[in-house]
């Protein structure tokens, strides 16, 4: 794990080792370990490394990397790095390290491009190729990894953050259709365009993106990996279960290769106490947990976290986040984030993380990624209840029962429209709730602001099936979010996260089981459930309710000094004639966009 950045010019100019120095300065958090750099011979490419050591942490390893006529500057982990490791070596090469940076290398001079099919990873990297004269970069899959950067006509640059790349251009413009988009619709990221981000003048590589810069500057991106929505598997309980028991077990064994202390994030709900029951059934005995709690019971799940300690001795790390601690460190939470977050509960992650540092341990694996894989949250009920009603009416009665009768749900007047008449349902939401919502948010909104940057279709969907809930949850805008706030906050932290659910096999495998395996009322995530009976506390296992990881927001945002912060954010943002009125809009937003603000030219005035 570490941090990336580099430079490539097709004009005049040459890259020096002075640009490459605060590119790397500014994730210098990503990586304390070491930092490195590469110009080429005619100057014209650069890459710059901030190294982490989490895999053979020997100076044989440092990058950036050199094998041949190949430069490798690259951030994340190669889970499968041994196996890979393997392949090559029957192909005749020998290896000088023991980490997967050389392997990865490798796997390029051999395979080229193709390299990436083989790699179970979190990744973002680049390699120069001396004798083409050519950059290639990639992102992994589910996109665990950033990689943001710019072009021009004579420059490329790119980098890990946002504020590695504003010493090189100088200014970083705030995408005022982003903000929009976020005030109105509360997204943090664009459903439909996964290269935008909430700055004008810098992309994101896709997930599940390659990109190649020739000898001439031509760049092209390239998209190597996506799962389609097909019919489901026909496939029997017990095998699926089986099979999804077996690639969880494998991939959380891969993630716990390491060459530094590992430990785990537990929530006390069923994805993280199953990252944690996998390890000791693994065979590993001594491990650290790290848990946020709070005050609040309603959101408080210290009694889950209690009964699987009861079941395994793992040993409890836990702290108690609160919202006086929140307004003083929101200042340096968004300067690593970078960009609007939804909510508070990015902070009990960040004391997590700094919690994990003060204990020394590097890596934390987590249980990120299983409710948009398998259907971990409630939102998906009428999804469910529709994709009964179409197959079969009597399953749909049965199902719309138990739901009643266990979890007291009753679908709402919009719930039926969206399970019987869902095209009247589309119709209903954009004039209706999210109309009306709109318009209210409008006319908090300066109308100068609005009318140059508001969109006029709503940027969601419908779903037609369960798969498609999920697939668009997964790859379009849900997960995308969290794995964003995942790493900037452990890397604030110099702390590495791995996702077990995450693992390629296991996300193609997931997308291919029919909708029961997935909700299979009143049970979320059942395949999961049945694949981990034996291993969890029934009380863990079977539970109905979802609390989530967050804090209680609502009560935090009456905090004296979080009003303050209010009140500051809402006095300059309607300075900047963005907004007018604070009738309807949500106040966190308010405060989001003006973190925003005050970071774009916190960097710009470097």
């Amino acid at each position: 794990m570490c941090g990336i950045a580099g430079i490539r010019y097709t004009s005049e100019q040459s890259v020096s080792r002075d640009q490459l120095q605060k590119m790397t300065d500014a994730i210098s958090h990503r990586g304390p370990d070491g930092e490195g750099f590469y110009i080429s011979e005619d100057k014209k490419t650069g890459l710059g490394h901030r190294r982490l050591s989490i895999l053979d942490p020997e100076i044989r390893s440092a990058q950036p990397f050199k094998y041949k006529n190949l430069v490798l500057t690259y951030n994340g982990e190669i889970y499968n790095y041994l196996e890979i490791k393997s392949e090559l070596q029957q192909l005749g090469y020998a290896f000088q390290t023991t980490g997967d940076t050389e392997v990865l290398l490798m796997a390029y001079f051999e395979w080229g491009s193709d390299c990436l099919d083989r790699l179970d990873g979190m990744f973002a990297f680049a390699i120069f190729d001396e004798n083409k004269d050519t950059l290639f970069c990639a992102r992994d899959r589910m996109g665990e990894k950033p990689f943001y950067f710019t072009k021009s006509e004579d420059s490329f640059v790119f980098a890990s953050e946002v504020k590695a790349i504003a010493p090189i251009v100088g200014k970083i413009e705030v995408n005022e259709k982003a903000v929009c988009r976020y005030l109105i619709y509360d997204l943090v990221a664009n459903p439909h365009n996964a290269a935008e981000s909430f700055f004008s003048n810098i992309q994101q590589l896709p997930p599940g993106s390659s990109l190649e810069i020739d000898a001439n500057g031509f760049m092209k991106i390239y998209k190597y990996w996506s799962v389609e929505i097909a019919e489901p598997l026909k496939i029997s309980e017990e095998e699926a279960t089986e099979r999804f028991r077996n690639l969880f077990s494998d991939s959380v064994k891969k993630r716990l290769r390491s060459d530094v202390p590992i430990g785990t994030s537990l929530s006390g709900g069923i994805d993280s106490s199953s990252v944690v029951a996998s390890i000791f059934n693994i065979g590993i005995r001594e491990l650290n947990t790290f848990t946020a709690r709070f005050d609040d019971v309603n959101f408080d799940e210290g009694t889950y976290v209690d009964a699987l300690n009861a079941a395994y001795a793992f040993k409890r790390n836990e702290v108690w986040p609160d919202p006086n601690a929140l307004a003083e460190n929101i200042d340096a939470i968004f300067h690593h984030q970078e960009e609007p977050f939804g909510s508070s509960s990015i902070f009990a992650q960040w004391e997590v993380m700094k919690l994990a540092r003060e204990r020394g341990v590097t890596v934390l694996l987590d249980g990120q990624g299983a409710d948009e894989l398998i259907g971990g949250y409630f939102k998906y009920l009428p999804v469910i209840l529709r994709e009964n009603i179409r197959q079969n009416p009597l399953k749909f009665y049965k199902n719309l029962k138990v739901l009643k009768r266990t979890l007291n749900y009753s679908p709402g007047k919009m719930d039926w429209l969206n399970i019987f008449l869902p095209e009247i349902f589309d119709i209903a939401g954009t004039l209706g709730i999210t109309g009306i919502k709109k318009k209210k948010i409008l006319s908090d909104l300066n109308p100068g602001f609005c009318d140059r940057n508001k969109e006029s279709e709503s940027p969601f969907e419908t779903y037609k099936s369960m798969n498609h809930a999920l697939h668009f949850d997964f790859f379009q805008y849900g997960l995308n979010k969290l794995l964003r706030f995942a790493d900037r906050n452990s890397m604030a932290f110099s702390r590495e996260v791995r996702l077990p659910f995450l693992s390629r096999e296991l996300v193609e495998f997931a997308f291919s089981l029919p909708a029961e395996l997935k909700i299979n009322p009143p049970y979320t995530k059942y395949v999961l459930r049945l694949a981990m009976k034996n291993l969890l506390p029934s009380a863990i296992c079977w539970r109905k309710d979802k609390k989530g990881f967050a804090p209680p927001q609502k009560t935090w945002m009456e905090n004296p000094e979080i009003q303050k912060l209010l009140d500051k954010a809402y006095y300059d943002l309607k300075n900047r004639k963005i907004l007018r009125n604070r009738n309807y809009i949500d106040p966190w937003q308010v405060i989001m966009i003006h973190q925003l603000y005050k970071f774009a030219e916190a960097q710009s005035n470097l």
